[in-house]
């Protein structure tokens, strides 16, 4: 089921002059029109000057970032697996970001857990039958640092993922865990992957 396959490229903009410059450096891309949670890529490049309403929710998904100068800071962080590239574009530092984004892709360890391989890179989650889920930054860090250290307590999560103080008073754990368990359980209700024992969150594969 985690055979790797060419990845998938997308490029969202509305400059038809950088389209062109992006499709000369990354081969087989497609262009899209519009940021939706389904968009099934790989490798998804994003211009921020053509987000419009609430698409820059979804700004997470992108593995390459094109934004305004002044704008950059708000659009890194959001893990390894993203480049943050600021305007002028140069088709050097295209080629350099096609180049290191296609070795992770490469290199990517899968994680598989029962029915679904878990993708931290491209923060997706791919099932046996093909269908594709897409986590939060948030819900992809939970689920990778329970998966590499099982079993992991609330305060663990509180601390080491949200850089709360352990003895904070917040469900946000619990929701979160909550948000992951309908998104790949069969029945949320009675967890068979994310379970939660005495001694913490475990991962079953």
């Amino acid at each position: 089921m985690s055979d790797q396959k060419a990845p998938k490229i997308a490029i969202f903009s509305q400059d038809s002059t950088l389209i062109e410059i992006v499709e000369q450096v990354f081969a087989d891309i497609e262009h899209i029109n519009s940021l939706k949670s389904d968009i099934c890529s790989d490798i998804l490049i994003v211009d921020t000057r053509s987000i419009d309403g609430n698409e820059g929710s979804l700004i997470h998904r992108a593995s390459l970032v094109l934004a305004e100068i002044d704008d950059i800071g708000h659009y890194s962080g959001h893990g390894d697996g993203q480049i943050c590239l600021s305007f002028p574009i140069r088709a050097g530092e295209l080629a350099d970001a096609a180049q290191r984004l296609t070795k992770l892709y490469k290199n990517e360890h899968i994680l598989q857990m029962k029915n679904w391989d878990f993708s931290p890179l491209r923060r997706s989650m791919t099932s046996a039958q093909g269908d594709t889920i897409y986590l939060t930054d948030k819900e992809c860090e939970t689920l990778s640092h329970i998966y590499q250290n099982a079993p992991v307590s609330k305060e663990d999560l509180m601390t080491k993922v949200w850089g709360y103080h352990k003895d904070s008073e917040t469900h946000t754990i619990e929701t979160h865990i909550y948000r992951l368990r309908q998104k790949i359980e069969k029945n949320p209700s009675e967890p068979e992957i994310l379970v939660t024992e005495d001694s913490g969150y475990v991962i079953r594969f």
